[in-house]
């Protein structure tokens, strides 16, 4: 619900995102957000007590079944088929959400048609889901909607962040290789702007909800 400001437990708005270094850095974050840590401590921090030991116990129960598995059926298959696709698959979302945040304007950072990537004819994903700043407006919204939805709204940003014919494993490798050329030849948006909105970072923001 924080939508990459500061108090996001998974934001990339600190991190100058065209930066391999800085890509496995996030790598850390987006690990101590699924293993439930900076989650707990989020709920705590915000007094919502209820949550934060939901957390905590779930996260329990989970580890708990992990040692069981590794006890009662041994450790290299609970490596393979438990801790190995634990590993792969926030891998793979890190890399995921690094991309779909990774365009932060000066003095416009709730813009969520700038701040929410959007992949127009994306390459070899699902249900839309490269529509990703109707997401952050109407979250919950079905995904036969995106499209429809972005239509509605995409004239209300001047230069919104949109890439065209891509997947989103190949943006996000020109994000971190820092390839400005290719993602300013997929895209409507000029090298300069491109790497502005990628190097932009804050320490601070005010963050209003809508």
């Amino acid at each position: 619900k924080d939508d990459n400001s500061l108090k996001d437990v998974i934001t990339v708005i600190d991190f100058q995102r065209d930066s391999v270094l800085n890509f496995i850095g996030y790598v850390y974050r987006w690990f101590v957000y699924t293993l439930n840590v900076s989650t707990a401590l989020y709920f705590f921090n915000e007094k919502q007590y209820s949550r934060c030991w939901k957390t905590i116990l779930c996260s329990l129960y989970y580890f708990s079944f992990i040692a069981l598995v590794a006890y009662v059926v041994g450790p290299l298959f609970c490596f393979m088929y438990i801790f190995y696709p634990l590993l792969q698959v926030n891998l793979i979302i890190a890399a995921v959400n690094y991309t779909w945040h990774a365009f932060v304007q000066k003095d416009d950072e709730q813009n969520k048609l700038i701040n929410s990537t959007t992949i127009v004819n994306g390459q070899y994903f699902i249900m839309e889901e490269e529509y990703h700043s109707v997401h952050h407006m109407y979250a919950g919204i079905h995904w036969t909607n995106h499209k429809a939805m972005y239509e509605k709204h995409k004239l209300e940003c001047k230069i919104p962040t949109v890439f065209y014919d891509l997947n989103i494993f190949e943006l996000w490798g020109m994000i971190i290789f820092r390839n400005y050329d290719e993602l300013a030849k997929n895209s409507k948006i000029n090298k300069e702007v491109i790497i502005q909105r990628l190097r932009h970072t804050m320490d601070h923001i005010e963050y209003k909800k809508d």
